[in-house]
């Protein structure tokens, strides 16, 4: 763009002196043209053009200025129509590098929400439609994520890419394949390494046109994009299955002295998700339900074993040590590295709406969201399985002691909430199927949670 500002700066100074010199040497022509034919006009002996020869050396100065002057406009000419296709050429491959980067930037997006396995094919066609592409691909030994565009056969594609993954799975970097053996046209393939392994190989396929060296450069960065998000995935998975395990543990420690608290840690666990799912939290959120309903107990594995068994009316002392496993489940739940949010679920599932709970007697929206939520679950469950003390109940009668005290012990709408779920015999079944696989996000408000740190609450203990 700087030089094409001086070019048009130099154009403009040209045209002006030209212009003046122009008029200047049309004047000059013509007076010279006036004196050789007018006969009757006699110039001083001493004046230079009184004689012949001055007058046509004159002349011929004239005519070289003016061919000088036109030599030079057209020199301009060609700089600036050069830095007018350099601009252009500028301009689309800018253009092209935006493209790039928000198409990279909406596929990172769509492999991060959606995941791989559901992402990867929708990334791959807008890969094909960018490209002009006929086929897009990821192959690899274990996945084969695949997009033929409309129209294209399938069978060459495939063929294509097959032989495309062959030749790219020995390189480490992009590469251009313009024979495909028996297939017609080119591909471009980018191999991938995961976790610093080559095991999948990028391709794009077309039938007629070339690709460019630009488009091989673009497919590159998508690649780099592909690598993070298999790594991503890989990664949660693992965190996951140590999550799982690390759960399991503290499953097994706690029902050495509760038995009954597995059942308990997952009924109350995918109940609070499908609290969380009817009142449209994210999925994130539920799934930080779902840790904080299976650990929100583990603070019971510090008491004594005969304390709070069922059917034990508790002594004052009893009470006080059980009025103390909200607090503990929350310091393991630190210690075992769960977030802010389980932390607080935990501490805070007994406390009440009117403040009578414990630990902190906190009271009204002070109390987490997810606390409000992990304590109507549990009163359901304890109550309808006699979990830890306290008699067997039936599930409407359990029901009935979360109506009566909606809004004054228990947050009304999540009471709402396990009413719809309770009262839909299919909606139950449906939750406990997969304890870690997310529901469908529904377009409901997320309730606020306070800002300071709260603790919690569950039924009601004796005083």
């Amino acid at each position: 763009m700087g030089d094409m500002r001086q070019a048009s700066q130099r154009e403009t100074q040209l045209d002006v002196i030209s212009s003046v010199l122009i008029l200047a040497m049309v004047a000059v022509v013509g007076l010279l043209l006036w004196l050789m034919t007018s006969n009757g006009v006699a110039l001083p002996i001493w004046f230079p053009l009184a004689d012949y020869i001055p007058r046509v050396l004159l002349g011929g100065f004239v005519i070289l200025v003016v061919l000088y002057l036109w030599d030079q406009r057209r020199r301009l000419r060609i700089e600036i129509e050069k830095a007018w296709a350099e601009t252009e050429a500028t301009k689309t491959e800018l253009n092209a590098t935006c493209n790039w980067l928000a198409f990279s930037h909406d596929a990172a997006s769509k492999l991060g929400t959606d995941g791989v396995e559901t992402g990867m094919r929708e990334v791959l066609a807008d890969a094909a439609a960018l490209f002009d592409a006929d086929a897009a691909a990821v192959l690899g030994e274990d996945n084969e994520y695949t997009y033929v565009a409309q129209g294209a056969p399938r069978g060459e594609a495939e063929r294509a890419l097959t032989h495309v993954a062959l030749v790219a799975a020995g390189n480490a970097s992009p590469l251009l394949i313009q024979s495909l053996g028996t297939e017609e046209g080119q591909a471009i393939a980018v191999p991938l390494r995961v976790q610093e392994d080559l095991r999948y190989v990028l391709c794009i396929w077309r039938r007629k046109a070339d690709f460019t060296t630009e488009q091989l450069d673009a497919l590159g960065l998508m690649g780099r994009m592909v690598e993070l998000a298999i790594e991503r995935e890989e990664s949660l998975g693992e965190a996951q299955s140590q999550l799982e395990g690390t759960l399991r543990v503290l499953q097994y420690l706690v029902a050495d002295k509760r038995p009954d608290y597995s059942r308990h840690a997952v009924g109350v666990a995918e109940l609070s998700a499908g609290i969380g799912h009817k009142l449209g939290l994210r999925p994130a959120a539920r799934k930080d339900l779902r840790l904080a309903g299976l650990v929100h107990d583990v603070g019971m594995m510090s008491l004594p074993q005969d304390v709070g068994d069922a059917g034990k009316p508790l002594s004052a002392e009893e009470t006080m040590m059980i009025r103390q496993h909200p607090r503990i489940g929350a310091e393991i739940a630190k210690a075992a590295n769960f977030n802010v949010v389980i932390q607080e679920a935990v501490a805070g599932h007994h406390e009440r709406m009117d403040g009578s709970g414990y630990p902190l007697g906190l009271r009204g929206t002070r109390i987490p969201l997810e606390a409000r939520i992990l304590a109507v679950c549990e009163v359901y469950d304890s109550m309808t399985h006699r979990t830890y003390h306290g008699t067997h109940s039936k599930p409407e009668d359990a029901l009935e002691e979360l109506r009566q005290n909606s809004g004054s012990l228990y947050d009304a709408t999540v009471v709402s909430a396990l009413l719809e779920i309770v009262s839909d015999a299919a909606e139950v079944p449906a939750m406990t199927a997969n304890l870690f696989e997310e529901p469908p996000v529904h377009a409901a408000a997320v309730m606020q949670r306070p800002a300071e740190l709260r603790v919690p609450s569950a039924w009601s203990m004796p005083a």
